[in-house]
């Protein structure tokens, strides 16, 4: 389950970075991520190779190569102060394995103060849900 939710993350970022809206379905994530570029398409094989890979071990040292991706080109655009891969203390269990944690924290502070400090209830997903559902118009 934490290398299923470590693709979705590492997904997200891709779209993130590309500056392309995530589409609302897992439908046709792969098919809009394989026409962004062909480093992108490169890196959705990627994800669905560690989705099948059947050693842990080996779909962990996968993930981290995709991270790795990400943190440099992270780095590479500039967003944030510039940061690097820390190990994750919650779910290693003798795997090394590192976390978004730092990644998600230096993008939230550089959002203004007022969006910081609002409190959203669940994911961001959630949030844009529970507000068109208010405002259709939206």
């Amino acid at each position: 389950m934490l290398i299923n939710r470590m693709v979705e993350q590492a997904v997200q970022l891709i779209f993130l970075y590309n500056k392309r809206l995530r589409p609302g379905t897992y439908k046709w994530m792969s098919r809009e991520l394989a026409q962004i570029s062909p480093e992108v398409s490169r890196q959705t094989k990627q994800l669905e190779a560690i989705l099948l890979e059947p050693s842990v071990t080996r779909a962990v040292e996968q993930m981290e190569e995709i991270l790795t991706e990400l943190v440099n080109q992270h780095n590479e655009m500039k967003l944030t102060d510039h940061i690097e891969l820390q190990p994750s203390i919650f779910y290693a269990r003798g795997l090394q394995s590192y976390s978004y944690t730092n990644m998600e924290d230096a993008l939230f502070a550089t959002l203004p103060e007022e969006l910081q400090q609002l409190e959203i209830p669940g994911t961001l997903d959630q949030f844009i849900t529970e507000i068109s559902r208010e405002n259709p118009l939206l």
